[in-house]
């Protein structure tokens, strides 16, 4: 019973935002709007990227001459996000920007298997961002040269320092002419031979940092920020905002969006909704009009005439009367269909040019003839509202329609009498006094809620008992497509047979 509820209110809420579709369209734009003049106003991100090859360092200085040390690339890459970097960056940029902004804007990437460096600048113009890359790159192999520079000049101090002394032990040992002294001059010498050696190779050591693969570009398009997310993000916020405004509006509004609207804001029971389906030709017993009936007549015979109200439209009122009087001559017998309303939208649809209502109550035809009876199903009988329909409002009143109501209910006919509503029609208003039971039409979605309760009230104080409303929705047939055989008159032989 939960999951039907959910799934009824699920429903009743797509139908809400469809019936207010414009306003989800109109939020949704706005909501695109918005989005792009956000996107318009924030700063634009250009990057520029350049690549490095970085050269291994030859150590001069290891007795293996020229031999490579090894090159840890993860480690190279903090070198070129450090601070110590940034701040040569920056006075070579001379920008006024931040140690931390300037190192928040570069990103170094070692692609795998590889000993290149991937440096990437973020600015926000694209000069600055080539020019920041630019930087990184000439700082980073700078630093390293002068790294490597430092490093070869340490060691060839270092070496010619041990020459030297090696040197100042040669000439001491050479008054000496033992055979001790002697061989010791030797190992002298050759251990001044081999850091001459060494000397001479520290200082033909390369001392290149790398080489630049890909120069730093100017780019010409932003990375960020990305139109297309500020759209689709403006568009999807304006979508939920749009559905939640249509659905607060419908709450607060005074139409009647659902049928719990009408238990809600008007304090009266849905006998019934009325959809496409409960207006197709074969209705079964189980359909919402055999509800209605249920409710509003008992089986007695002492509730015999049933007041259908255009609370909510002409149209919607049509659908209730029409299925409803099918309804009762269906499960009670014959039943009479009074139209006893003017209202414009059914003046051409009930019979135009055929004697009715307004013709027996101004004494020109006699009831008998006036009633229309379906070929197909004798039980339905049909008092159209005439040839004069604009002067029903005041015939209505007078005591000629208390007798056509009584005397129908002499005929223990059940009767459904079809009105306008009682807050604007005093006509609808005598008709719910001589009613035994009040049924106010509602159309979904168009019905104002101050309208029904106005109805409601009027019918009350005329002494009626108001049953509830009947809710209708979607597109139904005109009112003849509720019979299959023809209209005739009662009285002719044809009609009975």
């Amino acid at each position: 019973m939960e999951t039907q509820d959910t799934a009824v209110d699920l429903s009743a809420a797509m139908r809400t935002v469809a019936r207010r579709w414009w306003a989800v369209v109109v939020v949704a734009l706005l909501g695109l709007g918005a989005s792009a003049a956000a996107w318009a106003l924030q700063t634009r991100t250009y990057v520029s990227t350049s690549s490095v090859l970085v050269a291994e360092a030859v150590d001069a200085s290891s007795p293996s001459t020229g031999q490579r040390s090894q090159l840890n690339l993860d480690t190279e890459a903090q070198i070129v996000q450090s601070a110590r970097l940034a701040s040569v960056v920056a006075q070579t940029l001379g920008t006024d920007r931040t140690l931390y902004d300037l190192r928040e804007s570069v990103t170094v990437t070692v692609p795998p298997n590889s000993q290149v460096l991937t440096i990437a600048f973020e600015a926000p113009t694209p000069t600055g961002a080539q020019e920041g890359a630019r930087a990184y790159v000439d700082s980073y192999l700078a630093q390293r040269r002068a790294a490597a520079e430092a490093d070869a000049q340490a060691q060839a101090t270092t070496l010619q320092s041990q020459i030297d002394a090696l040197r100042s032990q040669l000439a001491d040992s050479r008054a000496a002419t033992d055979p001790v002294a002697s061989a010791e001059r030797d190992i002298i010498v050759d251990q001044i031979v081999t850091l001459s050696g060494r000397l001479a190779a520290v200082g033909a050591t390369s001392t290149d940092p790398g080489t630049v693969l890909t120069d730093a570009t100017l780019p010409r398009v932003p990375v960020a920020p990305v139109l297309a997310f500020y759209l689709a993000g403006g568009a999807f916020l304006g979508l939920v905002a749009g559905v939640l405004l249509a659905l607060a509006a419908d709450r607060w509004s005074h139409r009647v969006g659902r049928p719990s609207d009408v238990l809600r804001k008007a304090d009266l029971p849905v006998l019934g909704v009325l959809d496409e389906a409960a207006h197709a030709q074969d209705l079964s017993p189980t359909t919402a009009f055999d509800l209605v009936r249920a409710q509003t007549l008992d089986t007695s015979g002492a509730l015999t005439v049933v007041q259908v109200q255009a609370a909510g439209g002409a149209v919607a009122a049509e659908r209730a009367a029409v299925g409803l009087w099918r309804s009762i001559a269906r499960s009670s017998g014959r039943c009479v269909l009074v139209v006893a309303t003017d209202g414009e939208e059914l003046k051409s649809s009930w019979a135009p040019d055929t004697a009715g209502l307004s013709d027996v109550l101004r004494g020109d035809e006699n009831l008998g003839t006036a009633l229309l009876e379906s070929t197909d199903d004798p039980r339905l009988l049909l008092l159209p509202p005439g040839r004069s329909p604009a002067s029903l409002e005041d015939l209505v009143q007078s005591s000629a329609f208390s007798e056509v109501v009584e005397h129908l209910r002499r005929r223990r006919d059940r009767v459904v009498l079809l009105t306008g509503s009682a807050d604007r029609s005093p006509a609808a208003q005598a008709v719910s006094s001589r009613a035994d039971v009040v049924v106010l039409s509602v159309e979904e979605g168009a019905t104002d809620v101050r309208r029904l309760v106005s109805a409601r009230d009027a019918s009350r104080r005329m002494g009626a008992h108001v049953a509830g409303a009947v809710v209708s929705r979607g597109r139904a047939p005109q009112w003849s497509a509720a019979l299959r055989g023809e209209l005739v008159r009662h009285d002719q032989p044809s009609a009975r047979r």
